[in-house]
């Protein structure tokens, strides 16, 4: 339009025809995580006469202690931080929070980190042992 001389670039910003600039995304910036986790379980079943079985186990569920974000309630806001925003982490009152925003979140402020308790059956949590025996008959 402003080729063809139909508006100045200052009649198009009055009429907020001109799309704003976006915040560059940060180094290091890192997108939704994935689930890593490597479970295992070792048992040992002994029949006993002809219809009692014992089975003594142990179970390790993220055997080798991965670190996990981002379970499937927490998901990153798909608001894209403009370049005028004010933007510090740190702050829970500004509009335009960095933390948890698409093209804001780095590996230092990421905030959703699955921990014990986070979640039903532990999905994604830390190393958990788990000793068992089961008995049928």
């Amino acid at each position: 339009m402003i080729q063809n001389g139909l508006f100045t670039q200052t009649q198009l910003q009055a009429l907020g025809g001109v799309l704003p600039a976006l915040a560059a995304p940060p180094s290091g910036q890192v997108g939704l995580g994935w689930l890593r986790t490597f479970d295992f379980k070792l048992s040992y079943p002994r029949k006993i006469g002809e219809n009692f079985t014992i089975e003594p186990g142990i179970s390790v569920f993220n055997a080798f202690n991965n670190a996990n974000f981002d379970l499937p309630g927490n998901t990153l806001t798909g608001v894209l931080q403009p370049a005028s925003a004010p933007c510090n982490p740190n702050d829970p009152n500004l509009i335009f929070n960095c933390v948890g925003s698409v093209n804001s979140t780095t590996a230092a402020t990421r905030t959703t980190r699955v921990t014990p308790g986070s979640g039903v059956f532990d999905l994604g949590a830390p190393r958990v042992f788990e000793f068992g025996l089961k008995l049928s008959f």
